[in-house]
This record gives structure tokens, sequence and C-alpha cells, in this order.
């Protein structure tokens, strides 16, 4: 199961959670400090109060502080109720979020299975509620990962998911870290393709979603330090932010939910999984892998681009640690 799944069935069927809930926004924005940051779900529930729901697979220690940032910044925060729902918690995790008057929902697993495969061709399961971008759909044709690039068909629904997924990315610095769009590259050599973004608070890094025919199941979310086009080209932010990650992957993988894995290890290289990398344009990075089916589901551009949006609120924190530590030599 992934977790739009799990969001998926949540939002048809919230009685998950709790009898009487009614999911009113999903992605709901929370704005603090410049930037906006997003809930999983904004719901009322049977009286009427309003509920701010992260949702995780399985809720580690990063959950305490992503949701105590949002009571923290949230208009809700003195009338609404704020509460983490799992299908696994870490078991310090959960203490502390109830200590500090966070609400959780331990899901029963079977349950969420069962009912994902009764609506699984039910379209409802597929609207998604946020007002971030309009639905598209992708369609890429079963078997074309194995061929050696893009036909030309589908270039063109690549190029059509980079541009659905730009209308997620706000021209001002909206988002976390002050990203905004930068550009987006069709013409990128060997049929890859690139949706990048930029900020004036790190002006030489970028955020970078990358696809290519080679591995055609993967989105890759990478932020990289001292973006350059040259290949082969370090530098020591680079190599800092690669040191940072490696000797403190229990840390990163913790705060993405997903395993650290390095070059070296290529047989581990092909669920969702954390890389990294000191080469020129790329660095430390966020693998989605999904099959074809799921490019195939009509809510996939808008899951991919609340992804990145998680992707860059996430990352933001870790950047500015290696910053704050001096192990990157530019200053913010």
């Amino acid at each position: 199961m992934y977790e739009e799944d799990l969001k998926r069935i949540v939002s048809l069927h919230p009685e998950l959670i709790e009898e009487g809930l009614s999911i009113e926004e999903e992605e709901f924005p929370i704005r603090a400090m410049g930037a906006t940051y997003r809930c999983d779900l904004r719901a009322t529930d049977k009286d009427e109060r309003t509920v701010l729901i992260e949702l995780k697979l399985n809720a580690g220690r990063n959950v305490v502080y992503q949701i105590g940032k949002y009571k923290a910044f949230s208009d809700h925060a003195s009338t609404g109720r704020f509460m983490v729902a799992a299908l696994e918690y870490d078991l310090e995790a959960k203490q502390v979020l109830e200590a500090v008057g966070i609400e959780t929902r331990l899901l029963d697993a079977n349950q969420v299975e069962d009912l994902l495969r009764q609506e699984i061709d039910n379209p409802y399961l597929y609207e998604r509620k946020s007002a971030i971008t309009p639905q598209a759909q992708l369609i890429i044709r079963k078997g074309a990962e194995k061929k050696p690039g893009y036909t030309e068909e589908e270039r063109e629904q690549v190029r059509s998911f980079l541009r659905a997924l730009r209308v997620m990315v706000p021209d001002s610095s909206g988002m976390a870290g002050g990203f905004r769009f930068d550009r987006l590259d069709e013409d990128f050599p060997n049929d890859r393709y690139r949706l990048l973004l930029k900020s004036e608070q790190f002006p030489s890094d970028r955020v970078v979603v990358y696809v290519r025919p080679l591995r055609m199941n993967e989105i890759h979310l990478i932020y990289v330090a001292d973006f350059s086009s040259q290949t082969r080209r370090a530098t020591p932010r680079k190599k800092a932010l690669e040191d940072f990650v490696l000797h403190n992957n229990h840390m990163i993988s913790d705060i993405f939910g997903v395993p650290v894995v390095t070059t070296r290890q290529g047989q581990h290289r092909h669920g969702d999984r954390i890389e990294v990398s000191h080469q020129a344009w790329k660095g430390l990075a966020r693998v989605y892998v999904r099959p074809v089916e799921e490019w195939n589901r009509p809510d996939f551009v808008e899951i991919v681009g609340q992804a990145l949006l998680d992707f860059v609120e996430a990352v933001i924190p870790v950047v500015k640690q290696v910053y704050c530590k001096g192990s990157l030599v530019r200053e913010v």
C-alpha cells in the first residue's frame, strides 16, 4: 500500500478514523513565516469542530515536529483538534504526541486494505478534495518502461505530466524555503525531462523533478546544492550534504519514511527510497516508484504534486541543519 492509497480511502471513508467525521479539504494550507505548509486533511467532526489530520503508514518521530508545526501556526490552534492517523506508530512518537495534546488513531490495516480492494474501480476514490491543480490524466502504455527511449506519444505524455505538475508550483515564494518555479526543461538530452524550482534563500540550489526513460516507473524529487548542468562537478557543499545524509541515514529515513540507499546498493534500488549523490545536478533525492497502472489513475498528477510540496517542506529543515552546522560553506 502507498501513502496516497491511505489518503484516497480515508477521504472516501473517514469513518475509518472516527464516526461522524467529514473530510472538507486535502492538503490544507497553513501559512507561516512567508511559507505555506500543508496538512493532509481538514475535517469536521460530529460537533462541527475542525480537525486537522496527518496521515502516515508508519508514524515516526518526525511526525511530532510536523504536526506540532501545523498546530503552532494554524488559525485553529485554540479551537480545533489535531490528530495523527497511522497504520503503525513509533512507540516514543505516539507517547510524545499524546503528551502534548495531539490525538492519535491507530488504523486497522486489514480493514483499510479490504476497503481499498472493494473501491478500486470507484471513480470517487480518485477525486481529490484540494484546490492545488485541476485534475489531469497521464496515460503510459504498458511495457513502455522496457524500451530504451520514449516514443513520440510518450514524450508528449511526459511533457504533459510535467506541465500539469508545474501548475502546482507557485510563481512567487509561497513554498517552504521560498521555492518557486524556475523553468521546465523539455528538451533535455537523451529524453530526460526536468522541472526546476529556485529560491532567493538558497540562490545556488535547485529543487528538481526528474523523469527518464531508463526508469520510466520512477519520479525523482531532488534537492540539489550548487546546481550545475556540468557533469561530474562536485563542490564542498554537495559533498557536505551527501556526507550529512549518509552519516545520519536513520534520521533521514525517519523524516521521509523510506530507506536511504547508496549507489553501491544497486540491488536495493527498486522501491521508494532516498538516494544521495554529489554529482553536478543531483543531490538528495526522494525516489517515488509507481507501476504503470498507478500512473493511469485520474488523480496521479495531483498526488505527485502533493508529494513535491511535502518533499520541499521536509527537506528544508535538513538543509538548514547542515548550514547551521557549518558544513556548507555558503551562508543562507
